[in-house]
């Protein structure tokens, strides 16, 4: 406020004949304007003017007035006057315009704008502000003719391209404005960001359909050595994904890579934002191009980057439950290799740390292989590149954390988040410390060490922690004796060494709390690891914790869990059904599921499952995945 004061006592004392007596009268007429209390500032603004007819703002204030008092008979002969005798005729025929078409006289309006343009042919700057007043008052096709006949009086294609972008945007006439704006980008390539954010305010389907298909036209007719070239195509690959036109994005940059004489890196992007839209297999195809590359840190970048695809993808698909244990473990078996073939082609690769620590994440995480994984851990030492990183601590405190060692575990993590300097880095430590204290029945401080990363809502470890953290909340006030959660995190630690068996018998005293979340949520994440030999199991309790529980935030899940343990099932003998559930499970086999033990699920059962999914939960996650296989002819195999 204090700014503005300022300002407009110099605006005011810059205009001719305003003394500063005037000053507060007209502070005070704007002050009503602003409250919308016009009557009374009137009479000020009207003095002011007859006192100052050769000042601008006076002028504007007082017509402003009029027309917001609706008295626009007055205000038109007040602009007449100053037409033909005032300083800023100009000014004053704008606003002639303008108040005709307020008052419901657009045709004479036009007429007005229309002739000032005429009499300035050649005056761009009178140009955009007539056009600036059309789109003010939305004849933005008026506004259109403007700036088209201006351009071709002034024999510039080039020039209001911007302009008319804009409006042909405002007028909804996108094709035509897709053109302006691509005209614009090959003239001024550096406009390439002011293009997509005007693109991105819009934020309409449509308009991104079309601006993909005449960009990709245009350049299907320019030569990849246009300096224009590479912007346009990033905007192309940009707006290919927002429409979730996928494979065409990796077309696309696969066949501008292709025709291009040097690598330019087009599909090293693209695979990363495709892996971030959960498009893992066309960001695997992307990144595998590299693998054939002539450049050395290319193949061994891409290999990196590849495994890492992998990883993320069977992550993906084991959060979701939406890949069998088969297609999980061939991925990272495949990540695994890649990492190996790098190492061992490349022992000097400046990126070494961070591939052996991922490879220990994989083979003690995934493979529960400690005795494989410690093995990579002493050739960390020997590395050059690693024996300073913090990788290596990170890599020790896994397999201390692996072996039960929770001390350790806790000391080699601090020391790795200490040495780190990236924020990631530090966000998988202090889970891991949380994830040490859980196991280690420290609950309290297992809390302390997840807060942090539930604050950060962009964390890949966020998600992983706010469960952890309901888990651990819902169990101690669940059970005051902290019994329950000492049951959970002794399975869950034996789930994560493999002990499956013991694991299984731990766990069975809680199910007969399985109408609680808390209950149904340790129960999805036993479906998710427990291995194939267990889905007989897995497809029972899963069952009775449906029929136990109508409503629950986690139905849905369970519903979707319910219909592939319906799928894989087919592949067991009936006789397995019993023989695979304990003793301590016997609660499962009752009169009311006594049908489920005398014959194989049936394609009948699989389609009732997948429509009473869909029946439940017509918008949810799994809606997509359910309509896809109803369109498709059902049939239970062995193979998911």
């Amino acid at each position: 406020m204090k700014f503005f004061a300022v300002s407009l006592f110099f605006i005011l004392f810059s205009v001719h004949g305003i003394a500063s007596a005037q000053i507060a009268d007209y502070q005070r007429a704007t002050q009503f304007m602003q409250e919308h209390r016009y009557e009374e500032a009137l009479p000020i603004l009207e003095k002011l003017y007859h006192e100052n007819r050769r000042s601008l703002v006076l002028f504007d204030s007082y017509i402003n007035c009029l027309v917001s008092l609706r008295k626009y008979d007055r205000a038109e002969v007040l602009v007449s006057e100053q037409i033909e005798q005032g300083p800023f005729a100009v000014q004053a025929t704008l606003k002639l315009a303008e108040i005709l078409h307020i008052s419901g006289k657009p045709d004479e309006a036009l007429t007005v704008w229309y002739d000032l343009a005429e009499q300035n042919p050649l005056n761009i700057q009178l140009i955009f502000t007539i056009a600036n007043s059309l789109i003010n008052r939305q004849e933005f096709e008026a506004a259109i003719d403007l700036y088209k006949s201006a351009r071709e009086k002034m024999r510039d294609p080039t020039i209001f391209l911007n302009e008319l972008g804009n409006v042909y945007m405002l007028a909804g006439r996108f094709e035509e404005s897709v053109n302006e704006y691509y005209s614009l980008i090959i003239d001024s390539p550096d406009q390439i960001s002011l293009v997509q954010q005007r693109f991105f305010r819009m934020r309409d389907q449509q308009l991104y359909e079309i601006a993909a298909f005449e960009l990709e036209d245009r350049l299907i007719d320019m030569h990849y050595t246009h300096p224009a070239y590479s912007s346009m195509a990033q905007l192309l690959t940009w707006l290919l994904l927002e429409t979730e036109q996928y494979r065409r994005a990796f077309l696309f940059s696969r066949n501008y890579e292709t025709q291009t004489p040097f690598t330019i890196y087009s599909l090293f992007s693209l695979a990363t934002q495709l892996r971030s839209a959960g498009q893992f297999e066309l960001a695997a195809d992307a990144m595998e191009f590299y693998l054939n590359d002539g450049n050395e840190a290319i193949r061994n970048r891409a290999r990196e980057d590849l495994s890492t695809i992998y990883i993320d993808w069977a992550e993906y698909l084991r959060r979701h439950n939406l890949g069998t244990n088969e297609q999980l473990n061939t991925l990272n078996r495949k990540a695994a290799d890649l990492k190996i073939q790098l190492l061992e082609s490349s022992p000097g690769y400046g990126r070494a740390d961070r591939v052996l620590g991922t490879l220990v994440d994989l083979l003690t995480d995934e493979q529960k292989n400690s005795v494989h994984a410690q093995k990579w851990v002493d050739r960390m030492r020997h590395y050059p590149v690693v024996s300073e990183s913090e990788w290596l601590p990170y890599s020790e405190g896994k397999i201390a954390l692996f072996n039960g060692e929770f001390s350790s575990a806790r000391q080699f993590f601090t020391r790795a988040s200490r040495i780190s300097q990236n924020q990631t880095f530090e966000e998988r430590t202090r889970y891991l410390l949380s994830l040490a204290d859980f196991y280690a029945g420290d609950y309290d401080f297992s809390l302390i060490q997840l807060r942090s990363i539930e604050r950060r809502s962009t964390s890949f470890y966020a998600n992983d922690a706010i469960e952890l953290g309901l888990w651990i909340q819902n169990g101690l006030r669940a059970d005051t004796t902290r019994a329950l959660m000492d049951t959970i995190s002794e399975s869950f630690f034996l789930i994560h060494t493999g002990n499956y068996h013991q694991a299984v018998e731990k766990l069975a005293p809680i199910y007969s709390q399985i109408r609680t979340p808390l209950v149904q949520s340790v129960l999805i994440r036993l479906n998710s690891e427990l291995p194939d030999e267990w889905v007989p199991f897995r497809l029972l309790l899963t069952d009775y914790a449906l029929s136990a529980q109508m409503q629950s935030p986690h139905r849905e899940r369970l519903l979707w869990d319910r219909v592939r343990l319906l799928q894989a099932s087919v592949s067991f003998p009936m006789s397995e059904f019993a023989s695979v559930v304990p003793d301590s499970y016997s609660f499962l086999l009752n009169e009311n599921r006594s049908s489920f033990l005398q014959k194989k699920p049936s394609d009948e059962d699989y389609i009732s499952a997948l429509e009473d999914l869909l029946m439940e939960f017509p918008d949810g996650f799994y809606a997509p995945f359910v309509r896809e296989r109803l369109a498709q002819p059902v049939t239970l195999s062995p193979e998911l």
